[in-house]
């Protein structure tokens, strides 16, 4: 991706998928906590694909990697009557 130097991890992370891609692998899914890149990631992994022009398409999803409960979160004790 143009004027955007990956860091280490973001370009190791895209390293594993294009060599599962070469492994015959269609479907990837990638988690990275917030703030880590997932969307500098994909677009850099867009940008390539669409300069190889790559003839067999591979699905890749990004998702967050999931916080913590806090002690605020679930459902609130309603009193009884």
């Amino acid at each position: 991706m143009a004027g955007i130097e990956l860091r280490p991890y973001q370009r190791e992370a895209l390293d594993k998928i294009a060599e599962a891609e070469a492994r015959g692998v269609r479907a990837q899914m990638g988690v990275a906590a917030t703030g880590l890149g997932k969307t500098v990631m994909f677009t850099s992994l867009a940008a390539s694909a669409a300069a190889a022009r790559s003839s067999s398409p591979t699905a890749t999803s990004w998702c967050r990697k999931p916080s913590p409960p806090s002690a605020t979160s679930g459902p609130r004790p309603t009193s009884g009557s």
